[in-house]
């Protein structure tokens, strides 16, 4: 299995933390411009598209490396139910936080990322609230989210990374039997 790699998630989460932190300044600065208003609430949602996407792809290759057995629900779920709307709120615990319980009961060890899958839920639920209505309060919740998102991300993706590269034998034996020499 091909090795998790972070780097577009992170990049594409970097620049929309910029954007959204130059939107919020120029909001602040001329609250009566309805131009500024209007922009200032579109480009950070577009900017962020690509950071949402990046980042739920990373989410369901890190449920995908948790051996069945183990993992508490699919990685489509973990990624789909994040989209429903209140219902994430709840989901959001659920996905991340298990997650990182999940990760690290496969690899046998006793520490685990929990508590920043909880504080991942915790700011998130925070930043999409009415505390996103606060002038300028989006930019410090926007840069400890990034920063607990990108703590919490490296943790997970190495430990999906572990869990990829402990390919069973009987795995190997058989992908080995599966091709045909001839095709």
């Amino acid at each position: 299995m091909k090795r998790i790699s972070p780097t577009y998630a992170i990049l594409f989460s970097l620049i929309g933390l910029i954007v959204q932190i130059t939107c919020d300044i120029l909001r602040f600065d001329q609250p009566n411009d309805p131009d500024v208003i209007l922009l200032g609430g579109i480009v950070p949602i577009l900017a962020y598209l690509p950071a949402i996407i990046a980042a739920m792809i990373l989410h369901y290759r890190c449920w995908k490396a948790i051996p069945v057995d183990i993992a508490r629900t699919t990685p489509g779920a973990a990624v789909g139910l994040l989209f429903v709307p209140f219902f994430n709120f709840y989901w959001y615990f659920v996905s991340y936080a298990g997650l990182a319980e999940d990760c690290a009961k496969a690899l046998g060890s006793k520490g685990s990322s929990r508590g920043l899958g909880i504080t991942l839920g915790i700011l998130s639920i925070t930043c999409w609230t009415f505390v996103a209505l606060i002038p300028l309060a989006t930019i410090p919740l926007g840069i400890a989210y990034f920063i607990v998102w990108l703590v919490y991300t490296l943790r997970i993706v190495a430990g999906a990374n572990e869990l990829t590269g402990r390919e069973s034998p009987q795995a190997s034996n058989s992908a080995e039997q599966d091709v045909d020499p001839n095709a």
